[in-house]
């Protein structure tokens, strides 16, 4: 057996400790936690958005998120400009950031439900969407076409007049996606609004129900097609419900009945 000498045993310990990241770049697992907080942080924002004018209240939110984790705006700003060019690494970071984000919320949830509390939104709105809140679409998987659709069948706590905010961003895609969303009533008929997902743009999507016609499902789709694209991440999805408010009720004017 032949023998290593000192410094290629040297050597070889470099290597092992040698991260897939060059120097100035934030490692995986703490990009990982800091974007996860960035996203916690910025939804606080999306969720009061009303309150929110501007992006001042964003941008105090991440410099604090920054200064946490002891990381300069500029090596955020570069290492995020060093994954976006190796998506392969990217696509590792995110899984995490799914699972730290899915983690928390479960968290969150067990500690709500000892308390005997119910988790809700802002205001007089809770969120009813059931699934991950950030998701990963690759072309070598899933293929060219993005689709991500939901369907919520009545219960009893959806009511006549309910107002639904669907909201989500999507990252990585060259151009808009299409999203849409529909209420089905319970005598036949049904509206929809359509809207298009910019990049790396918060899509606020609101459906109004009717305050007469009891509905019978709330549904919808977002649908966009790769071209150069290995991937694209779909992020902060949220689906509000919120109650009748007749100040909002008539300030819809793009929602279309549905003819079947």
């Amino acid at each position: 057996m032949r023998h290593l000498t000192p410094w290629c045993l040297i050597a070889m310990l470099i290597l092992a400790a040698c991260g897939s990241e060059p120097s100035g770049v934030i490692p995986q697992d703490d990009m990982a936690e800091l974007l996860a907080d960035i996203h916690e942080g910025e939804a606080v924002v999306d969720i009061n958005f009303r309150q929110y004018t501007d992006d001042s209240a964003r941008l105090a939110i991440r410099q604090a998120i920054l200064k946490k984790h002891d990381v300069t705006a500029e090596e955020f700003d570069s290492s995020l400009m060093w994954y976006g060019h190796n998506l392969d690494v990217y696509k590792n970071v995110y899984e995490n950031v799914i699972t730290i984000l899915e983690e928390r919320q479960q968290q969150a949830q067990e500690e709500a439900r000892k308390a005997g509390e119910q988790l809700i939104a802002a205001g007089d709105s809770v969120d009813v969407w059931t699934r991950p809140h950030s998701l990963i679409f690759e072309k070598q998987r899933t293929g060219d076409c993005v689709l991500l659709t939901f369907s919520y069948p009545a219960d009893s706590e959806m009511k006549v007049g309910d107002c639904y905010y669907w909201r989500l961003m999507m990252l990585n895609n060259k151009e808009p996606a299409e999203a849409f969303i529909a209420v089905d009533y319970k005598d036949g008929s049904g509206e929809y609004q359509m809207q298009r997902a910019m990049p790396e743009t918060l899509l606020n999507l609101t459906l109004q129900t009717d305050s007469i016609r009891e509905p019978s499902r709330v549904y919808g789709y977002l649908r966009y097609n790769m071209a150069s694209e290995k991937c694209v991440f779909v992020d902060k999805i949220s689906l509000s419900r919120a109650r009748l408010n007749s100040e909002r009720y008539d300030a819809h004017p793009y929602q279309r009945k549905l003819n079947y």
